[in-house]
């Protein structure tokens, strides 16, 4: 019985690490293309993840580049 429950439980690490990575990989590109977009005022595009959630807030980080970027060329 003990036997189940470690298999059980290295399991359960495994899966949470699979998982967090799926969700932090994508907030770590994003925050890398903040760093571009503050430094160098230039166009990223960030790859999408599988969570709707994140990807709309890409979809909005990428509108607002762009915004910007339109917004300094004009002046």
């Amino acid at each position: 019985m003990a036997a189940f429950y470690i298999l059980f439980f290295i399991m359960i690490i495994r899966r949470s690490q699979k998982f967090s990575k799926v969700i932090l990989d994508p907030i770590k590109n994003l925050v890398d293309a903040t760093t571009i977009l503050k430094n160098d005022l230039q166009s990223v595009k960030v790859q999408y993840s599988k969570i709707h959630e994140i990807d709309a807030l890409i979809d909005n980080f990428c509108l607002m580049g762009d915004d910007l970027i339109d917004l300094y060329s004009s002046m």
